[in-house]
């Protein structure tokens, strides 16, 4: 676990927050011996954040599914083959 004090990080914010970024790994800033922050790199955070929203997205799908509650694919093809022979026509 990577770790800075507050006070390294105002003498050193640049260097540090350069660290942060190559290591592509989180810091934690402490203060008064306890973590008060966790610093990432901007498009590391941005990537957890989207597979964050993926997995939630396979969670309400798979819920949906037990439930009942989805389109046959059968359908949807269907629908899909007869939307696109009436453009055609």
């Amino acid at each position: 676990m990577n770790t800075v004090s507050v006070t390294d990080l105002r003498q050193d914010a640049t260097n540090i927050l350069n660290n942060v970024i190559a290591s592509q790994k989180p810091t934690f800033v402490i203060q008064n011996s306890k973590p008060r922050v966790v610093m990432l790199d901007a498009a590391y955070y941005l990537a957890l954040q989207e597979a964050l929203e993926d997995y939630e997205d396979i969670l309400d799908s798979r819920k949906a599914i037990a439930q009942g509650d989805f389109i046959p694919f059968e359908k949807v093809d269907a629908d899909i083959s007869r939307k696109t022979s009436k453009k055609r026509s």
